[in-house]
């Protein structure tokens, strides 16, 4: 089963074609190896919050190296993680997430002066919860009689992103204290955010809302923060829980969509018409 999220296509390369001696590295009395870098400086690993302390051993992600050398030469690459108890690595590149935090993966050739370091982030993922459950579907909320499976996609999005702080929060205990904290308009669909922010086991706080933006959106999922995306002239909502590859299209980013009945993760250039997107620290 495919775990959410990663910054992937990380690599580490040695090449060039010229004697160049540089912060990157030196270049041997051969003249084999010319440098050694990182592509990118950081990746962000996500886990489910139930594998907070044990992680299934096939999720994570490959580190790949990736060397060009003048002559045919065998190199050892020797990989090791500054904090093993957040993210371990193997011998052969393969990050494992152990629990939320960070750690420094460095890959190095021994006896040589030739290293580099990446930076992980291991962050939890949203649970994934469905507006359609018949556990709290047909529950009623807000002012107008409206009930949660065809009307609370706002609200059940609101709960997944929760679900970091809170892993047994669901939409009906959510929906109850939006009821009791005047959490809802007078449109059923659109919530008071105070009553989100006041909510007493999650440290989540309303941000606004702001227009559609990707280097943004990369930017607070970096920071471990899930993101709303509306859609459809703010008529559905999705959650983004992460995202792979670069970030720069929206194919790379991966989302939960409440209106689905079981978890599946999309990608988020399935849906159209951006609108804006709200966003919550903690």
């Amino acid at each position: 089963m495919k775990r959410i999220i990663a910054v992937l296509a990380i690599s580490f390369l040695i090449m060039g074609s010229c004697r160049n001696i540089d912060l990157n590295g030196i270049i041997d009395a051969s003249g084999n190896i010319l440098n050694f870098a990182l592509n990118e400086n950081e990746v962000v690993l996500a886990i489910p919050l139930s594998a907070q302390i044990i992680v299934n051993k096939n999720t994570g992600k490959q580190l790949n190296a990736v060397i060009e050398l003048k002559e045919s030469t065998t190199v050892e690459i020797v990989w090791s993680s500054s904090n093993p108890s957040v993210a371990a690595v193997s011998d052969s590149g393969f990050v494992t997430p152990v629990t939320e935090g960070n750690t420094d993966i460095t890959a190095s050739i021994p006896g040589s002066s030739f290293s580099d370091t990446c930076n992980i982030y291991v962050a939890a993922v949203p649970q994934f919860l469905s507006q359609v459950d018949p556990l709290w579907g047909s529950l009623d909320m807000g002012l107008t009689g409206d009930s949660i499976a065809p009307k609370g996609v706002l609200m059940v999005s609101c709960a997944m992103m929760m679900s970091v702080d809170d892993p047994i929060i669901t939409p009906a205990v959510l929906n109850l204290h939006l009821q009791n904290n005047n959490g809802y308009a007078q449109d059923s669909s659109l919530l008071m955010y105070a009553a989100i922010n006041s909510y007493p086991s999650t440290s989540f706080i309303y941000q606004g809302s702001i227009s559609f933006n990707l280097s943004q959106l990369k930017t607070e999922l970096n920071l471990g923060n899930p993101v709303i995306v509306s859609i459809n002239s703010n008529t559905h909502f999705v959650l983004c829980v992460g995202f792979e590859g670069s970030g720069s299209s929206t194919g790379d980013f991966l989302c939960y969509n409440s209106a689905d009945s079981t978890k599946t993760v999309h990608h988020l250039d399935e849906f159209s018409d951006f609108d804006s997107m709200k966003t919550f620290h903690r």
